[in-house]
């Protein structure tokens, strides 16, 4: 359950998930941990790879390369890129609030053949990690992850539980989010517990 307080204008945001109780399941963090990670910034990127001033803009800004290598993520501690396709990139950062590397991203590529979108407001993020993460995973999507094929810094557009998603791994742990869809993202809580409620047997 989480609300965001706006200081500028004291308007409070509800995540989308703020009617799920992922604590209901009763499982160990080191077993399966599932949390929310709300009111995050979603810029959507979209440009030409092979456009050498178009990439470097956006590196000036964000300090580090897009990534160009298919289903791959760039996991720094103050944000995260996904590759989405061969000419488009998700960057997660900071508060949504916040549009100063939004800003900071449209005067770069001001003139250039390119797309800056803030998608904060329809998008969340879960967080699933512990031992049990990859089994709870198994059951939401085709794609393989098991170890040989899913790695820290793997990323794919997926069906997550019938819903349309991005899924990506960030440490070893092994550690996952999820970023969904605002729409989806109360059905796909309430289908994790439900999915969950084995690993307590």
């Amino acid at each position: 359950m989480s609300r965001n307080t706006n200081r500028d204008s004291n308007v409070v945001s509800e995540s989308p998930l703020i009617a799920i109780d992922f604590a209901s399941i009763g499982l160990s963090s080191d077993v399966l941990r599932i949390v929310e990670d709300p009111f995050l910034k979603h810029i959507n990127i979209r440009g030409n790879a092979g456009d050498t001033a178009f990439m470097q803009a956006v590196e000036s800004v964000l300090g580090v390369a897009l990534p160009t290598s298919a289903n791959t993520a760039v996991i720094e501690s103050a944000l995260t890129i996904l590759w989405y396709g061969p000419s488009e990139w998700l960057v997660l950062c900071g508060n949504e609030s916040d549009d100063t590397l939004l800003n900071q991203l449209r005067s770069a590529l001001e003139g250039m053949h390119s797309l800056v979108t803030d998608i904060s407001g329809g998008n969340t993020v879960i967080d699933i990690s512990g031992e049990k993460s990859r089994d709870l995973l198994k059951k939401a999507t085709t794609i393989d992850v098991h170890t040989r094929a899913c790695a820290t810094g793997d990323c794919a557009l997926t069906i997550f539980a019938h819903a349309s998603a991005a899924l990506y791994q960030y440490d070893g742990a092994p550690s996952f989010r999820v970023v969904v869809r605002r729409s989806f993202a109360d059905y796909i809580g309430t289908w994790l517990i439900d999915a969950a409620r084995e690993y307590k047997i």
